[in-house]
């Protein structure tokens, strides 16, 4: 699709036409997931990528104003939500190259009981400031995939994956600090 196709179904989804913006979001999310997936390799960790840019052009396209293109807009957004992973990672190597016995630290901590209290701890926190995040964590440890876990919960997919990112992220701060704020 041209980015004068997408400017055009950008422009009637701002007037309110649904149809122009169930189009706009399937062909860009259709095109994220294409280039996230040509950049990062791990299938799962590239749709948490593209969801989380779909989310941003979600909650801005309303009141967004463009001067050029909205396609050009969109995929800067996709681009930085790609950098913001890709420092991430280069971040965890870092941690583990600096501490090589961290890798086998964290292997032992499975079965430290001091761990498995504070993670109970911290989703007793987490669910505190919000119940969805710790019950999408909880379902995640206990190997429900993610289509059970929109079922039982009654979310869309997006959701989940928006949820678990979250609440991924709450926990790890809460083990980090003791505080998810």
């Amino acid at each position: 699709m041209k980015a004068s196709r997408f400017n055009e179904l950008f422009e009637c989804a701002q007037k309110g036409d649904s149809i122009a913006l169930d189009q706009l979001f399937a062909h860009l999310s259709e095109r994220f997931r294409y280039v996230a997936t040509q950049r990062i390799w791990d299938p799962i960790e590239a749709e948490e990528v593209v969801q989380s840019a779909m989310l941003i052009v979600c909650r801005e396209y309303r009141t967004l104003t463009i001067t050029a293109s909205f396609a050009a807009w969109a995929h800067k957004v996709l681009d930085n939500q790609i950098l913001t992973y890709m420092r991430a990672v280069r971040g965890d190597q870092r941690r583990l190259e600096r501490d090589p016995t961290a890798l086998e630290t964290a292997e032992a901590a499975g079965d430290d009981q001091l761990l498995r209290r504070r993670i109970i701890d911290c989703l007793n926190i987490i669910g505190q400031v919000n119940r969805q995040y710790a019950r999408v964590l909880n379902h995640h440890s206990q190997g429900y995939n993610a289509m059970e876990i929109c079922d039982r919960m009654r979310l869309n997919r997006n959701s989940f994956y928006s949820l678990l990112r979250r609440g991924r992220a709450m926990l790890l701060k809460c083990l980090e600090t003791g505080k998810v704020s």
